[in-house]
């Protein structure tokens, strides 16, 4: 059933458009029909959106959040971006790629990095000439002020930082561009007469967005959001996420905290560890679509949907659409779980 809207389409698109951005995401990202998928869980019909083809470096969902954050950074003068993560993480490696693209020198701080192979992410970052430094530690708040003293060092050569993680907009850039995913699938799914019911995607900003774009303009749509994180507070971001775009934007309303709708059963053993489910969900749909899922995020937000699925959580009834986020170079990290 169709929800009330907040604003119309073309209202919410000319909020975003008067934000700083640079253009990267290769959009509208196509929207796959998965006929051997579905019939193989004997279930709803199935539709992948294929944010994994956005571009930059193998793409993914943080192409959209880049044109936002290096915008940013771009309006704000700056000509270096320092940045800290996870050593596997799929972020990194977009700044890498995005600031290769506009000619911004570009440092990261590596947590958990000590002697780690150069695989996946961090290969494709050494490629796109990333500067790095290498922490023994995960600790978020080290490696914050560790990058604080390189931005210290490197005004004093002459440079004008961005340190990611005190830019607030580096927290909800996603948010921002996946309002605009939501807008974009809405016209996909209206002008192929697709009645959608339900939408699945990893847990995180990039869901915000699909929350709230959803929500303002009156998409019947139940969105939910699989976590396969090192966190557990992800409901309070999503929250978090929408009410400052709300105030950025002006706009008419923000998620409730009973709208984020997260699952936390699908984790298994921790962050970068995949399950025997998530194994079995990357080979199910590389085996009936030729669409390769990750085994960090996509595989388990795709095996809970397939749990659903086979639960009955999600009918024949249903029309279900799962949102590819990317993530496709760590894979190759993976490959001894992964042949079985």
């Amino acid at each position: 059933m169709a929800k009330a809207p907040f604003m119309t389409a073309e209202e919410l698109e000319g909020a975003l458009g008067v934000l700083p951005r640079t253009s990267y995401a290769y959009t509208p990202t196509p929207l796959e029909e998965c006929p051997r998928l579905s019939q193989a869980l004997g279930g709803p019909r199935i539709l992948i959106k294929r944010d994994d083809l956005t571009g930059l470096a193998f793409g993914g969902n943080k192409a959209r959040h880049m044109e936002f954050r290096i915008g940013d950074a771009m309006a704000k003068g700056c000509d270096m971006f320092i940045n800290t993560n996870h050593w596997v993480s799929n972020n990194a490696r977009f700044i890498a790629a995005a600031c290769a693209k506009v000619g911004m020198k570009y440092i990261f701080v590596a947590r958990g990095t000590k002697e780690r192979p150069f695989k996946g992410n961090l290969l494709l970052q050494h490629l796109l000439g990333a500067t790095f430094h290498y922490l023994e530690s995960y600790n978020r708040d080290e490696a914050d002020a560790y990058c604080r003293k390189l931005a210290e060092k490197a005004r004093k050569d002459g440079y004008t930082p961005y340190v990611s993680s005190d830019e607030p907009l580096n927290h909800y850039a996603g948010t921002l561009g996946y309002m605009e995913c939501a807008l974009e699938l809405a016209q996909q799914v209206q002008s192929q007469a697709i009645p959608v019911t339900k939408i699945f995607l990893v847990a995180g900003s990039s869901m915000a967005g699909i929350l709230l774009g959803s929500k303002l303009v009156g998409l019947p749509w139940e969105v939910t959001g699989v976590w396969a994180g090192d966190r557990e507070n992800v409901e309070e971001q999503i929250v978090s996420y929408s009410r400052q775009c709300q105030k950025l934007l002006e706009l008419p309303s923000s998620i409730e905290p009973n709208e984020a709708n997260v699952l936390f059963g699908y984790v298994g053993e921790g962050y970068t560890i995949p399950t025997p489910e998530c194994i079995e969900a990357i080979q199910l749909v590389a085996r009936t679509e030729a669409i390769i899922l990750d085994p960090n995020y996509t595989g388990k937000a795709m095996a809970a949907m397939l749990d659903h699925i086979r639960k009955g959580m999600i009918t024949s009834r249903d029309t279900v659409v799962f949102i590819h986020t990317g993530g496709t170079p760590e894979l190759f990290s993976h490959a001894d779980s992964l042949v079985v």
